[in-house]
């Protein structure tokens, strides 16, 4: 196996840069998908493909039961470790597992597609989408198991690159040559197929039908699952299995991982569904534009996420609690100097920056204040989740994902019939406050690691009666 750099901050300093930069090429790639989608298949194809879309990623979330944060810790301290045997017996033992679950999913979404396309969501259509992104379901639950195995071997671009641009590069690709086909073969559009729910003669539609759009999304993600592990396989050495007891480990950790994810994903849904019920479609809009733009601030925590757990993994490993704190702290505090010149920006001009959108959006530019500063508060606790995931406290980390969805829950059915769009960004910002600095203190009782930056130095040393042990599993409470 390779040995680690020899510079562990300039080893750092280069992972957050592949992270960025294969974070950057994926939010580049799904713009361009999105702009290709509404050209080509309009607001209703291309709703229908999105619905497809969160089927999937939602249920290949399930499929995978948490495995690859649990994965992420047992492979990064497998490989400080050079050993081999244990990285991929783990790998494979998650892979087994994730795989069962994920085909027992797409089976019942396959089953199930007639019912949901026309008793549940009275779109016929669908019944040519669902299938297609059922297919993809196994495909994405394993690319991101082995995206975060990239991770864990110091590949963080590698790991971004494939989860986040692989997927858009791909379709684009599947998406020309369909249209190239169907150009060769019906030049002339005699078909007269529908694309935006009207007959246009003027353009070829066998190959460019929704359907077989999602046809063409599901190749790139199984594409990109190809090219994930052909990659992991050449980076981290060939399959090597050996008597390992980490998938119970793995198994214990992934449930009250999965749960947390669940709670995560259903609270960004929150203020959009109880906005849509207690207001308008205009302010949902309104809303999601102003969420979208705040989560730019938190990518460079995004990009960090991608290289400082698997340090935290092997420190916790070794028992170096004095190094976990340090890492923690300059992190966190690097992350929020520069995440900070942008949330001023959405705080004091966030009009200016929704204008850009329309004039419509500027009535959200008192939301995007509100999310702005919750989201700084998000990247100044720092990379405090995978702590707790990385030390063994998945148990705790749950917790507080189960307290912030809780107070969203509240926050929304108290301030949104109220206050609309304002009543949804503090009930959003207050939920991702208290998430973020609930899991802080819960580290700092467990591990005795304070994450923000803002604190006196005096609070770390407070700290320092604490112990960390290799072996801890997150039984504790806090």
């Amino acid at each position: 196996m390779e040995p680690l750099a020899a510079s562990p901050r300039l080893s750092l300093l280069l992972g957050v840069i592949r992270a960025l930069v294969g974070r950057g090429l994926g939010a580049a790639g799904q713009l361009v998908v999105t702009m290709v989608l509404g050209r080509l298949y309009g607001a209703d194809g291309t709703g229908a493909i999105m619905l497809g879309l969160t089927a999937m990623l939602v249920l290949s979330l399930i499929g995978r039961l948490g495995l690859d944060f649990a994965l992420l810790r047992i492979a990064s301290q497998a490989w400080e470790q050079r050993d081999q045997p244990r990285l991929w017996s783990a790998l494979f033992a998650a892979t087994r597992i994730a795989l069962v679950g994920s085909l027992v999913l797409a089976a019942c979404l396959l089953l199930l597609t007639p019912w949901l396309a026309v008793s549940v969501f009275d779109d016929p259509r669908l019944t040519g989408v669902l299938p297609w992104f059922a297919v993809a379901i196994p495909a994405y639950a394993l690319l991101s198991l082995w995206c975060e195995a990239h991770k864990a071997i110091d590949r963080p671009g590698a790991g971004n690159f494939l989860h986040t641009a692989a997927i858009p590069v791909g379709f684009l690709l599947i998406q020309a040559l369909f249209y190239w086909s169907d150009a060769r073969t019906n030049p002339s559009g005699i078909d007269h197929a529908v694309i935006r729910g009207v007959q246009q003669a003027d353009r070829p539609t066998y190959w460019t039908t929704v359907p077989m759009a999602s046809a063409a999304y599901a190749l790139a993600v199984w594409s990109a699952a190809g090219c994930a592990l052909v990659s992991l396989t050449r980076a981290a050495g060939p399959w090597r299995l050996g008597p390992s007891d980490d998938w119970k480990a793995m198994r214990t950790a992934g449930i009250p991982l999965l749960v947390f994810s669940l709670f995560t994903m259903a609270g960004s849904w929150l203020p959009l569904l109880l906005l849509g019920y207690f207001a308008d479609s205009q302010a949902v809009g309104q809303f999601g534009a102003a969420a979208r733009l705040a989560i730019l601030i938190m990518f460079i925590l995004l990009a960090c996420n991608s290289v400082i757990p698997a340090r935290f993994a092997r420190l916790h490993a070794s028992g170096d609690l004095t190094a976990i704190r340090r890492l923690a702290g300059n992190s966190s505090l690097l992350m929020t100097l520069i995440a900070l010149p942008l949330a001023l920006l959405m705080i004091f001009f966030g009009d200016f920056f929704l204008g850009w959108l329309g004039s419509d959006f500027r009535a959200a530019s008192g939301a995007l204040a509100i999310l702005a500063a919750a989201q700084l508060v998000n990247v100044a606790t720092g990379s405090v989740g995978y702590l707790l995931i990385m030390t063994g406290h998945e148990q705790q980390l749950r917790r507080a994902g189960m307290f912030g969805f809780f107070v969203n829950l509240v926050g929304c059915l108290c301030w949104i019939p109220h206050w609309g769009i304002l009543g949804a960004a503090w009930a959003a910002a207050l939920a991702i406050v208290t998430e973020n600095l609930t899991a802080t203190w819960l580290a700092y009782r467990q591990i005795g690691v304070v994450c923000l930056p803002w604190l006196p130095r005096t609070a770390a040393s407070m700290a320092r009666s604490h112990s960390i042990s290799p072996t801890a599993t997150g039984d504790a409470h806090g």
